[in-house]
């Protein structure tokens, strides 16, 4: 199979659409919240927005085509931006995630760009090793997907729609990232699979995070 390049790939962008909550307390965190309390799960959730904002900026600078793009659920988070955030924020156009997903992917070639790559923002281990190894895979075939340890996905990057895909895939299931290569490939979308992660949902695994992680008391 040859890869699958755009001749005109050194001249357009993939935008890193990074989907977060806003850092509001008692929206966010809401399973960890129950356990260490909505200041702490507040404190988590900004932590690792901040994060996740900070490693799209860091791969840009090392892969320029990558454009970081903050979709956020409820008001800006202007507060934790970086400094000279280089990319814009959008407000999610729907209330469900199921929906928003859908619409992230549902137009990779627009104003200017010939893909996506969509993370989500409570991945501690994100690297911007990880951003361009996704984006790598873009380079080569039309779909990038990014497998989490609970069976889902923490990034899915493509140069074709999608929301036909993303409508027949089942969110939060222990099987989520195998429904979506099932569909991939009943539709004979050729995919690539990049590196694993896992996310912050439970008190074990902000244990796993770090033992030394400060939080503030309720």
């Amino acid at each position: 199979m040859q890869p699958f390049l755009d001749r005109d790939c050194s001249l357009s962008l993939i935008d890193i659409i990074i989907f977060a909550r806003s850092p509001v307390r008692g929206a966010v965190k809401q399973r960890l919240a129950a356990t260490v309390g909505e200041r702490a799960a507040l404190a988590v959730h900004r932590k690792l927005l901040r994060h996740t904002l900070r490693t799209a900026v860091r791969a840009r600078g090392l892969r320029p085509d990558l454009r970081p793009v903050l979709w956020h659920l409820g008001p800006r988070p202007d507060r934790d931006l970086p400094a000279g955030f280089p990319g814009r924020t959008e407000a999610q156009p729907f209330a469900d995630m199921a929906s928003n997903l859908a619409a992230s992917v549902a137009r990779p070639a627009l104003e200017g760009r010939r893909g996506v790559i969509v993370v989500g923002s409570d991945h501690p281990g994100l690297t911007a090793d990880h951003l361009l190894a996704m984006a790598g895979i873009l380079d080569r075939v039309p779909v990038a997907v990014g497998p989490a340890e609970d069976g889902g996905f923490w990034a899915v990057g493509t140069l074709v729609p999608l929301d036909h895909v993303m409508c027949k895939v089942p969110l939060g299931a222990a099987d989520t990232r195998l429904h979506l290569t099932n569909v991939l490939e009943r539709l004979g979308l050729a995919y690539g699979l990049g590196p694993t992660l896992w996310d912050v949902d439970t008190a074990a695994d902000l244990e796993r995070w770090g033992k030394e992680l400060r939080l503030p008391r309720e």
